[in-house]
């Protein structure tokens, strides 16, 4: 077989396809969740960091057609994994993502290019908020955690 990832190869080297050997219908799926606990879905570098792009900047047409949901809100459409609490979040979630692209287009909007201090102070006020983002994400977290001063009541 030669390596060609530009040709679909539906069978693999012994014969056997996706279909040869499906999953057991019996085993149960577990939802562990973890991809619910990030909101942003940011582009990674070169260098494996995140990077925000404003794509209001050079392609708005395009970003019209985005509605900016969190992805793992698919599955509450399935009954089995439909939670009130998890729609809370998703919502929530949805909520940040849109505020944050409010942001991006009043930064478009204003956009000098080659303005350096507006840069910085673009780059500023994205930080900021996505900060405001994670401490309002730990102080949810930290809801159901209590301090006791451990002394006896009287």
């Amino acid at each position: 077989m030669d390596d060609n990832d530009g040709e679909l190869h539906f069978y693999d080297l012994q014969g056997e396809s996706l279909y040869t050997n499906p999953p057991d219908d019996n085993l149960p799926v577990i939802d562990h969740g973890l991809e619910e606990d990030k909101v942003w879905a940011f582009r990674m570098t070169a260098y494996n960091q995140s990077a925000v792009i404003n794509s209001y900047a050079f392609a708005p047409l395009k970003m019209q057609q985005s509605s900016h949901a969190p992805f793992w809100g698919l599955k509450l459409a399935t009954p089995v994994f439909y939670k009130d609490d998890k729609y809370a979040k998703w919502l929530k979630q949805w909520d940040q993502r849109s505020k944050l692209e409010v942001i991006k287009i009043k930064q478009a909007l204003s956009l000098k290019p080659g303005d350096l201090y507006q840069q910085k102070q673009n780059k500023y006020e994205i930080q900021k908020y996505l900060n405001d983002v994670y401490a309002e994400q730990i102080e949810e977290q930290m809801k159901d955690v209590y301090v006791t001063d451990h002394k006896k009541k009287a």
